[in-house]
């Protein structure tokens, strides 16, 4: 999950596709690990990427799995024209409306941010986001002004194996990764 910078404590969980059928309802892909959780968080906040001006808050009539993901029906959206006005639309929940967690466990928008070092203590970059893979998560480290060189690191978000420590309170994580890589 994506976090908002803005300093407000909204979590992106998922985004607008496209639409579907001419009803208004729309293809929605789920950024949770459970893609059904997306529906269990309310209320919605749906918006362009980093514009908190064109945020809105809607409500979900309808929702059904289809195919490998799911479809929604918005509130207020009644025809495909107004489904293709939602297409691209970021979703996101307020942080409080997601689980707690346990004491090994992060939210990928806790991590957006912070410092990555090797073991040697050498400065890769800052996350700036993680993918998922059919394998495993991957850290994306960009370089930054104090970074050992400029390049943009895909490091794989494997515990105990890579990933030796995430600090919270530091905004630091350290990981088994030769700049060579």
């Amino acid at each position: 999950m994506a976090a908002d910078d803005s300093g407000s404590k909204q979590v992106s969980v998922g985004k607008i596709v496209s639409p579907f059928g001419v009803k208004g309802w729309v293809k929605v892909l789920s950024y949770t690990q459970n893609p059904a959780d997306l529906f269990t968080y309310k209320p919605w906040q749906i918006g362009r990427h980093g514009s908190k001006a064109s945020q809105r808050e809607v409500t979900v009539s309808q929702f059904r799995h289809h195919g490998k993901g799911y479809v929604a029906l918005i509130a207020g959206c009644d025809d495909r024209d107004e489904a293709i006005l939602l297409s691209g639309e970021e979703i996101s929940v307020e942080r409080n409306c997601l689980p707690d967690l346990g004491a090994d466990e992060v939210y990928w928008a806790d991590l957006k941010g912070f410092n990555v070092v090797n073991q040697q203590g050498v400065r890769l970059g800052v996350v700036d986001h993680l993918m998922d893979t059919a394998a495993n998560d991957v850290l994306i480290v960009k370089a930054d002004a104090e970074s050992i060189d400029d390049q943009e690191r895909l490091i794989p978000y494997v515990l105990d194996h890579v990933v030796k420590r995430v600090s919270l309170p530091d905004q630091l994580i350290e990981v088994d990764w030769d700049t060579d890589y």
